[in-house]
């Protein structure tokens, strides 16, 4: 049996607090619901003055497969 293949994506994240949830609900339900491919996704905060960091730190308690940065 083949290993899955690795993906990481990279989202830069800047004062994205409104359309952040809409994101990673779409990357969940169609990138992360794939079992031939294991994802990780790593939203970089790119020094937002919103609630995007708080945003991102919950999204990632709730999923491992998500890390801020």
């Amino acid at each position: 049996m083949t290993a899955p293949r690795r993906v990481t994506i990279i989202t830069p994240v800047y004062n994205e607090q409104d359309s952040l949830p809409a994101y990673v609900e779409a990357v969940r339900g169609t990138l992360l619901s794939r079992s031939d491919v294991e994802y990780e996704v790593l939203l970089v905060d790119d020094g937002s003055q919103d609630l995007s960091w708080a945003m991102i730190e919950r999204v990632c308690a709730e999923d491992a497969r998500f890390r801020g940065i």
